[in-house]
């Protein structure tokens, strides 16, 4: 007798306890491709909550940064050296041409310095190759030489470019 006691008493429990609930329909599971449709057995609960209150757009934000005073601008300046030619981007003065030109880039001969071999010595032609002009950090600024048997020779006779065949060539000095 107990036994349905206790029974009697659970189901009297349970039932009081819905009884405070409302009432909430029932709600299976979602149907999914391939599958069987299990009805559950739990109610689903379904919470209402109020909506959202509208955002007010707040006005933005004034901030006054303080800017620093302009600093003194450094202005870039070039070496030129006596005829105006850049220095610093390897230009220098060239008698025959009669303007700046960078060696590495139009110099016909580029070989190597007799008195230093770690550096270069180059040399420029005139078009029609009756003068060439010399260029050699061991030498003054370009050295006009003509053209002579053999290569070419400088006016006082100390430096000669002297043709050794198949565009190779040789400075020397006396």
């Amino acid at each position: 007798m107990k036994h349905y006691l206790l029974t009697a008493a659970a189901a009297s429990v349970l039932l009081a306890a819905c009884a405070n609930q409302p009432y909430q329909s029932y709600q299976p599971y979602p149907v999914y491709p391939g599958l069987v449709q299990v009805p559950s057995m739990v109610p689903q609960t379904t919470v209402i909550t109020p909506p959202p209150a509208p955002v007010q757009p707040q006005p933005p934000v004034q901030v006054q940064v303080q800017t620093p005073p302009p600093a003194t601008t450094a202005v870039a300046t070039t070496v030129t050296d006596l005829y105006g030619c850049q220095t610093a981007t390897g230009a220098t003065w060239s008698v025959l041409l009669q303007q700046c030109v960078q060696l590495f880039n139009v110099a016909n001969i580029r070989m190597v310095d007799p008195d230093n071999p770690a550096l270069a010595a180059y040399a420029i032609f005139t078009k029609d190759r009756k003068q060439a002009e010399i260029f050699s950090a061991t030498l003054p600024k370009g050295i006009i030489l003509t053209a002579a048997k053999g290569g070419y020779i400088s006016s006082d006779g100390k430096i000669r470019l002297v043709d050794l065949g198949k565009n190779n060539w040789k400075l020397v000095k006396k």
